[in-house]
């Protein structure tokens, strides 16, 4: 090891390599006996004793921290901790810092109950939740001191961890939405229409697209799924069993572990349409492995040494850059888009179930959380969801409308987007004045609404008073959204206050009624903004004097 003086004067840098490489040795604990008296003759340390459960740090300006060894249950692990944070005090990292690392491998070790390979994909879960800042000390903090005790399962989890902190500024954010329907549009077409070397090709691209969207599940246990994965029951159900283990409840707030989920005849189809396309000699277990994978590679290496009866998710990720630029980019010509990362449809998936007001025991049964707390991060997404779902569907119905008079083929898309109204008054046969506009409803009033602006029959086109006609639409849309803003609170209110019996998985039959009820008012509300929003030009400037400037 290299001595204190010349850590010290090579910097930061490589005070982290020392760390990462020095192997812990309990048979030698008396280097940390000495490190850890010193550093207390010093005064830069408190503590009556080494196995002392709370130590009080100082840096030279007298301020305070304290580091607190409370893993009873973990004695070895305890132990080994205390003398990670000496390295980090005798390498004189800061006493936040010091107290930082401690912390973060305390909650990894307290959620994986002391590393074990079992409660793997929950600490996978748990870092996930938080923001970049968390998920990045828990994760790199974890592997380092991971490589300093050479445990036993340590490969395992440092497979999981690293990803997490190597890439987590750039899965932070969600795509766009328009563009994850883009890709949706994109999938739609490609399935009908791709040649049978594409389909055989990316038709794992399909499958996580049209599965992962509809049932949460983590890119792993997508990649996991084995061979004969679906079920078709004799009451003609369809049934998916997905790479959980099963697991009972061990205490009051944890949640029974579900691996049999139902789903739709679509999806059981999409997985036996694949199950079909594999050859006779395939042999993993696997729905989709490297064998496969291998066949369409650009590049082959005839040396690789990994498992090939599995499909890793850097694989994959390879599988999906190359979809992005030879189908998305390539044959549809979507050349600047976002692209949607493997991990980004279980957010989807999450915020679809509760958009349509499943409650959450049920979703975190689907998701295969261990306690609901976990789904609290995926709260944060359901406001910019519906936001973008409003959009994308008022410029639908700018395209349903415009479509209506396009049969003469003279103007484009977008020459049509571009004008104020996409009609002329000739377009219609029924024409019926009301306000700031007209009603085209040839078979008025059977169809109506009741408000105009929520109609699909209604035509915008205040020849007079223009301004008043902008503001009646504006100010209805931005009612709409306080109104959506508040139903989404309320939503998450509901949710929150649901009563749930996890020993019984028993959830009150009145709380879901008033949050399917919720759901159900809130889509109606998207409908009507996405409608109004729809009737209010792209483009308009009102000058001072009221009138018009296009």
């Amino acid at each position: 090891m290299i001595s204190q003086k010349r850590i010290k004067d090579l910097g930061k840098s490589m005070n982290v390599n020392i760390i990462e490489n020095h192997n812990f040795d309990k048979t030698n604990i008396s280097h940390y006996y000495n490190i850890f008296m010193d550093y207390r003759l010093k005064g830069y340390l408190e503590a009556h004793s080494f196995d002392d459960n709370i130590w009080i740090l100082y840096d030279r300006f007298r301020n305070t921290r304290s580091l607190k060894f409370d893993l009873e249950l973990f004695r070895e692990l305890n132990i080994a901790l205390k003398c990670f944070a000496l390295l980090q005090i005798s390498s004189e990292f800061t006493i936040h810092h010091t107290q930082t690392v401690v912390a973060s491998i305390k909650e990894a070790i307290f959620i994986s109950k002391g590393f074990s390979l079992e409660a793997l994909p929950e600490l996978e879960e748990y870092i996930n939740q938080f923001g970049y800042s968390k998920r990045n000390n828990i994760a790199l903090y974890t592997v380092r001191f991971l490589h300093f005790i050479n445990h036993s399962n340590a490969a395992e989890f440092i497979e999981k961890c690293t990803p997490l902190y190597q890439y987590v500024q750039r899965n932070r954010k969600l795509p766009k939405y328009e563009y994850i329907l883009l890709f949706d549009d994109v999938i739609t077409d490609f399935e009908n229409t791709c040649n049978e070397h594409e389909r055989a090709k990316y038709y794992p691209i399909l499958l996580w697209w049209k599965i992962t969207t509809i049932i949460p599940l983590r890119p792993s246990e997508f990649l996991l799924l084995k061979k004969n994965c679906v079920e078709k029951k004799q009451d003609n159900s369809y049934w998916i069993t997905v790479p959980r283990e099963k697991r009972k409840y061990e205490s009051y707030s944890d949640i029974d572990i579900e691996n049999t989920l139902q789903i739709n005849q679509k999806i059981y189809e999409l997985v036996k349409t694949y199950q079909d396309m594999l050859p006779n000699d395939y042999k993993p277990n696997y729905l989709m492995s490297y064998e496969t994978y291998y066949k369409y590679l650009d590049l082959k290496r005839d040396t690789y040494k990994r498992d090939r009866t599995v499909l890793l998710l850097s694989q994959f990720q390879t599988l999906l850059d190359d979809f992005y630029k030879k189908i998305v980019q390539g044959k549809y010509d979507y050349s600047e888009v976002e692209q949607v990362s493997p991990g980004d449809t279980r957010h989807f998936a999450f915020c679809n179930m509760m958009l349509q007001g499943f409650n959450m025991l049920s979703i975190a049964k689907m998701g295969g959380h261990r306690r609901l707390r976990t789904q609290q991060n995926y709260w944060g997404h359901i406001e910019y969801f519906a936001e973008s779902w409003v959009y994308v569907l008022s410029e639908n119905n700018r395209l349903d409308r415009l479509n209506k008079s396009m049969s003469d083929g003279i103007f484009t898309v977008k020459s049509k987007l571009d004008k104020h109204r996409i009609y002329e008054l000739s377009d219609f046969d029924t024409l019926r004045p009301v306000e700031y506009g007209y009603c085209t409803d040839s078979d008025f009033p059977n169809n109506c609404t009741g408000d105009c602006r929520f109609c699909d029959f209604y035509h915008f086109y205040p020849e007079e008073n223009y301004t008043d006609g902008i503001r009646w639409l504006t100010d209805c849309s931005d009612l709409l959204d306080r109104r959506i803003s508040d139903q989404i609170k309320l939503l998450e209110h509901i949710n929150q206050n649901m009563k749930f019996n996890l020993d019984t998985n028993y959830y009150s039959t009145i709380d879901q009624e008033e949050l399917s009820s919720t759901a159900n008012e809130l889509n109606r509300m998207m409908e009507q903004k996405a409608m109004v929003d729809s009737l209010i030009p792209k483009r308009f400037e009102v000058n001072q004097d009221g009138t018009k400037q296009e």
